[in-house]
């Protein structure tokens, strides 16, 4: 969330505390529990809005490690989507999340110039 600095990790904090969003965590399967607990691989958080009539998931943060093992868990994140009625995923972050996500399209991006 630093990196891109798209999305406020406070403000995204407090909507998850007060149940406006929902985390996802991915883990190692493999991991043993009396070894440390479950090896997280990654999280992600996802928002419900409604814009213009239709309803959206975003996905307005996600990270983590070996993103190839979790990465298709995605899947899961748009069945959720589809059971409420969402009409697309919206994913809020860097331009890299298109190279890996072939199936989803930019409609549209941020330009921003450094003010002095």
């Amino acid at each position: 969330m630093e990196r891109g600095a798209i999305t406020d990790f406070g403000a995204v904090a407090d909507a998850v505390l007060a149940g406006r969003a929902l985390v996802w965590i991915a883990w190692d399967p493999r991991s043993r529990p009396g070894a440390g607990g479950p090896s997280i691989k990654a999280a992600a958080v996802t928002q419900l809005s409604t814009v213009g009539g239709h309803r959206f998931c975003t996905i307005v943060a996600c990270g983590g490690i070996d993103s190839k093992e979790w990465l298709p868990l995605i899947h899961g994140i748009e069945v959720y989507a589809r059971q409420e009625d969402c009409k697309a995923m919206r994913i809020f972050g860097r331009c890299g999340w298109s190279r890996v996500l072939p199936d989803y399209k930019i409609v549209g991006h941020i330009t921003e110039r450094t003010l002095t």
